[in-house]
């Protein structure tokens, strides 16, 4: 939780309380002290819906900029126009590719949930689909070896797929499409693959 939200909790707790003294101070006819009670009990009530508000936009505002890391992609040169990528992904597991081109390029599948359900921390969900190498020339592009290897594995379950065949998940979908993004590669570089809401992009890796 955030201080915002504490204060926000805090406030809320202190203008119940001085709502329940009000009902004290009325028993005991004390009807000076019941106005002040409440007009605290007001008060503070307003001020902690104005920092819950404010909670809850901060938090729909990380949820709309929310990043998260899909591979950490190291680039290597090699002779005659070629290079390794090696690619490690979150949850450990390492390939290395050789591909041919001048930059590296992956792409990949894209489920971007309505915002009404990022903020309730539902980000956006991708799975890496190719990585390949890519010509700066289109004269090179259009002679040249190709090379291209998958990055997912098929499954029976997969909710790209299941979208496209019952009508339903549609409605709780705001899109789902392809991304992609490239980087050079004619020097060894480290990158950081990332997703956010609107795709793939690329950070370099400084030391």
């Amino acid at each position: 939780m955030t201080t915002i939200q504490y204060i926000a909790i805090g406030l809320g707790i202190f203008a119940f309380l001085f709502f329940f003294a009000s009902f004290r101070s009325l028993k005991r006819g004390q009807y000076a002290q019941v106005a002040t009670n409440l007009a605290l009990s007001i008060c503070l009530a307003l001020m902690g819906g104005i920092f819950g508000l404010g909670a809850l936009s901060l938090r729909g505002y990380e949820a709309f900029t929310h990043e998260q890391l899909a591979a950490t992609i190291i680039v290597e040169p090699k002779t005659d126009g070629q290079f390794n990528a090696l690619i490690k992904l979150p949850d450990g597991t390492k390939k290395t590719f050789l591909l041919s081109g001048d930059q590296l390029l992956v792409d990949a599948y894209i489920l971007k949930w309505p915002p009404i359900l990022n903020i309730l921390g539902w980000h956006t969900h991708y799975e890496l689909a190719r990585i390949s190498g890519r010509y700066i020339n289109i004269e090179d592009e259009q002679s040249k070896p190709h090379t291209v290897h998958a990055l997912h594995k098929e499954s029976d379950f997969d909710i790209f797929h299941l979208s496209r065949q019952f009508g339903f998940i549609q409605d709780f979908v705001d899109a789902e499409y392809g991304s992609a993004s490239f980087v050079p590669a004619d020097e060894q570089q480290t990158y950081i693959l990332m997703v956010s809401t609107s795709g793939l992009l690329f950070r370099r890796v400084v030391d």
